[in-house]
């Protein structure tokens, strides 16, 4: 007798097929989460690279010039000037609400690493007159302005791509001899270069720039045989600030006595024997993605909130160095 077997086909019972629909959807949406977040932090450590890679060049430029600042003692000219820069605190620093708030100017003279380039950037040169210029002096100044430097426009006419660059002016040892130094008004003097320094520019994203001077001097207390001498160091902050603090209009090196000035243009006597010992610069740096709201901002001219965009898109750096003693 023949006896036949009937084996009922196996599969997914409507439950299982929902349970595994559910956690297949738990895996993809854990999966593109890991995804989203891994791609934003691959975004905030390439900016934090981007942002602290300008700083460095800038700060790294600036300190190089420091560090070879040439100043001769026993005259009355002027070989070292740093104040706030009135112009781009003014209207020409950026769009309303986000405008360049802290910005020092600074012209001074150095024998700069890359002089050279300079001096080879002039076509009337001859072989002896690049020859005869090595190792001589250089004029440098640097400036904030928030421009775009490729069609060589201001930022806020509305056109162009602009942005808050950092300009530096390296003048040829050639024209820094004939028309920069032996002179009691550097600034003055340097003005005829200064309309081509948007021609100069070094990096960008820099909103702020601030100088603090550390300066040395000598007060005298008592009268008589009760005189004492003492030495006190002082930091001067070349910043624009409405805290009420103590703030500084300009620093100004001659070569027979040092000139500073406060806000208001009231001069500090006590320190007009003294000397600059160091120099620490701060620059902040906005990010690309500040940017954009930066362009957004002057387009549609909805200003976002100024102390939420530092905190969210500036990064800030510092470094110091020590300046040469004046020969």
């Amino acid at each position: 007798m023949k006896t036949s077997a009937y084996k009922k086909a196996s599969g997914f019972t409507l439950i299982e097929l929902m349970v595994a629909m559910a956690i297949t959807t738990i895996l993809v949406v854990i999966i593109v989460t890991l995804t989203t977040r891994g791609i934003e932090i691959w975004k905030n450590i390439t900016q934090e690279i981007s942002t602290s890679s300008k700083a460095q060049i800038a700060l790294q430029t600036m300190c190089d010039d420091l560090q070879c600042l040439q100043i001769r003692r026993g005259n009355d000219y002027e070989w070292f000037y740093a104040a706030n820069d009135e112009k781009v605190l003014g209207t020409d620093g950026g769009p309303q609400g986000l405008r360049i708030t802290n910005s020092a100017q600074l012209i001074f003279f150095t024998s700069s690493i890359d002089r050279n380039k300079a001096v080879e950037s002039e076509q009337k040169n001859t072989k002896a007159d690049l020859y005869k210029a090595q190792g001589d002096i250089n004029a440098v100044g640097y400036r904030l302005m928030y421009r775009d430097q490729i069609l060589n426009i201001d930022g806020n006419a509305g056109k162009g791509f602009a942005t808050y660059s950092l300009y530096r002016q390296i003048v040829s040892p050639k024209q820094t001899y004939q028309n920069l130094l032996a002179q009691t008004d550097l600034k003055r003097a340097y003005n005829r270069y200064e309309e081509n320094d948007k021609k100069h520019f070094l990096v960008e994203n820099i909103i702020e720039m601030t100088l603090v001077l550390e300066v040395e001097y000598t007060t005298v207390n008592g009268t008589g045989s009760k005189k004492q001498l003492r030495r006190e160091i002082k930091s001067i902050p070349i910043i624009s600030t409405s805290s009420g603090g103590e703030a500084y209009k300009s620093v100004e090196v001659f070569g027979d006595r040092l000139a500073v000035s406060k806000t208001g243009g009231k001069a500090d006597s006590d320190m007009e024997q003294g000397r600059i010992l160091a120099a620490s610069i701060t620059m902040t740096v906005v990010s690309d993605e500040g940017m954009n709201i930066v362009q957004n901002a002057r387009k549609n001219g909805r200003t976002p909130n100024q102390a939420d965009f530092f905190r969210k898109y500036t990064n800030s750096y510092s470094q110091s160095v020590m300046l040469p003693t004046p020969q």
